[in-house]
């Protein structure tokens, strides 16, 4: 990644309150912002956008982290780059699929959604399917952004497919509470699947950790 290039004085001390930046500061800032987004969306071409705080470490040095919000305004205004919530982007770009992209994105999000709550791990299927490395993970990135995919703290990653009917049959089931050995017996489940699904699970609020049992909560 490129670095901006910081004035040795860019940064003044207060004065009545208020920090005084260096113009000179402003302009490097503008010219870095743009070479950091562009290299950053050349090797990541399918990300939906960069994170914030991951442009502000590569732009800013750390004493001027506190003005991050004032310069990603001015560079929003300077039309250098479009905030949209954490993530920032190049005016007018989209991650748009090429060539084989699309039917890649196909094939991957119908492996996932056939193989339900224990799908094979993405490097035994990207060997399966032949695709190079990164552009599969590329993919992976782009199908998560999308939410056909989603990755699981621990992460693995399922299919939304897959996890909301996971949401239906725990919520239709006539548990009250139940505890791991009957969620793995349930739903054929290893403790390598069966301890991320019930935590997502309680992210999402569809249960409750009481000691060792899940309470079911049904609105």
């Amino acid at each position: 990644m490129l670095k901006a290039r910081h004035p040795r004085h860019s940064l003044r001390g207060p004065v009545g309150g208020r920090r005084l930046i260096d113009p000179a500061a402003y302009r490097d800032v503008f010219d870095a912002a743009g070479q950091i987004l562009r290299a950053y969306f050349k090797k990541n071409r399918l990300a939906l956008g960069m994170p914030k705080a991951e442009l502000m470490t590569e732009l800013l040095p750390r004493r001027a982290r506190d003005l991050a919000d004032v310069y990603l305004d001015w560079l929003a205004k300077q039309k250098t780059l479009v905030v949209q919530g954490d993530l920032v982007n190049l005016p007018g770009r989209k991650a748009d699929l090429q060539g084989g992209e699309s039917e890649l994105g196909q094939k991957i999000t119908e492996a996932f959604e056939g193989e339900g709550l224990t799908p094979r791990s993405p490097n035994e299927l990207c060997r399966e399917l032949g695709a190079q490395q990164q552009t599969f993970d590329g993919m992976l990135k782009y199908l998560t952004a999308q939410g056909k995919l989603v990755r699981l703290p621990s992460g693995l990653f399922l299919s939304r497919k897959a996890l909301d009917d996971l949401e239906g049959q725990v919520l239709g089931s006539d548990w009250e509470t139940f505890g791991v050995p009957e969620f793995k017996d349930r739903f054929g489940l290893s403790r390598k699947w069966a301890i991320p699904l019930l935590e997502y699970l309680d992210v999402k609020g569809v249960t409750k950790r009481k000691g060792n049992e899940r309470v079911v909560l049904r609105r």
